[in-house]
């Protein structure tokens, strides 16, 4: 979700997926980005600056960017369809690792991989803030890969006066 309007909140609910709140201080436009696996697969973070390029007139380099909470790459565990819907897309799977202990799965960074997204299209590294906890790790943070259906889920919001 993107906007340039005033008293709007942009709303993204979570429970594992990495939430990434984006701001332009100056053209006054925000966005709120669900980062899930198959979203990230699909480059959504990077199509979401894209569009705040083209339709806002920002640039990438002014944007500050702000990443919640989510489950963090030594927790979370992704079978060979996630490691091939990245494949299938073109995109590296440096963020990728094999499991320690389990043949076939992985380890996946998606923080890392959204980080590096951002990079790519122009955000500037120093502009970029993350919130490093684990919602796997962290009982007082809803996990889905914890909780199962159980699980709440967290909001994470944006606005401007």
């Amino acid at each position: 979700m993107v906007t340039g309007l005033s008293l709007l909140l942009l709303i993204i609910k979570t429970a594992d997926c990495l939430p990434v709140l984006v701001v332009d201080e100056s053209r006054r436009v925000i966005a709120a980005v669900h980062c899930g696996w198959r979203g990230t697969s699909k480059g959504v973070v990077k199509r979401a600056i894209q569009s705040i390029v083209t339709h806002f007139g920002c640039r990438p380099s002014d944007l500050l960017v702000g990443l919640g909470p989510c489950i963090e790459g030594e927790c979370y565990e992704v079978g060979e369809d996630v490691l091939q819907a990245f494949q299938k897309e073109g995109l590296k799977t440096k963020f990728f690792r094999d499991h320690p202990s389990r043949k076939g799965k992985y380890l996946f960074d998606l923080k890392g991989e959204n980080l590096s997204q951002l990079v790519s299209v122009g955000v500037d590294e120093k502009n970029i803030f993350s919130a490093d906890c684990c919602t796997y790790c962290d009982n007082n943070l809803p996990s889905f890969r914890r909780e199962k259906e159980r699980a709440g889920r967290m909001l994470s919001f944006i606005g401007m006066k």
